[in-house]
């Protein structure tokens, strides 16, 4: 499958807001076919000027079915840990900000796995502190993702202050 690019969304700034996509992850692991459905990615950032775009965000994560490919079709990413941290590099690209990335994936054989990673973009350096603070209002964001009275939405927007 072809690797389906971010696109970010202009807008005013939303000041002191933490915004937080939840996606869906279908099977990427070619060999594995892990995550099992029940699968999310949370995206987090503090939007200054630009937010991710939803669908693009969700064709970006499902361009991540059954393993990245290369434009040669050669297999060039098939694990979670090196998919959350691409996510997580290339929002932070996108959006020009510090990016926190989250998983909460079912895997088999019954076991259930919590990755995050941090992407920044070229020439940004945060502080330890930026990165603790935007973590804690990601993990609250969800919590409250997961009293959400429609489990079952694919693509998820959660703002809080």
């Amino acid at each position: 499958m072809k690797h389906i690019p971010l696109e970010a969304v202009s807008h005013v700034s939303l000041s002191s807001s933490c915004q937080v996509h939840r996606v869906e992850i279908p099977p990427c692991c070619c060999v594995s076919r892990n995550p099992m459905p029940g699968s999310y990615l949370y995206i987090g950032y503090l939007p200054e000027s630009k937010s991710l775009e939803v669908a693009a965000l969700f064709a970006n994560i499902h361009s991540y079915r059954e393993g990245l490919h290369d434009k040669d079709g050669q297999l060039v990413l098939r694990n979670m840990e090196d998919m959350i941290a691409s996510v997580a590099q290339e929002a932070a690209q996108c959006l020009e900000q510090l990016v926190c990335v989250i998983a909460l994936l079912e895997i088999v054989p019954k076991q259930q796995m919590y990755l995050d990673a941090f992407g920044t973009p070229e020439g940004m350096f945060p502080r330890k502190r930026d990165e603790d603070l935007l973590l804690a209002r990601v993990q609250r964001a969800i919590h409250l993702l997961s009293m959400s009275k429609s489990p079952d939405d694919l693509t998820t927007t959660c703002l809080t202050r």
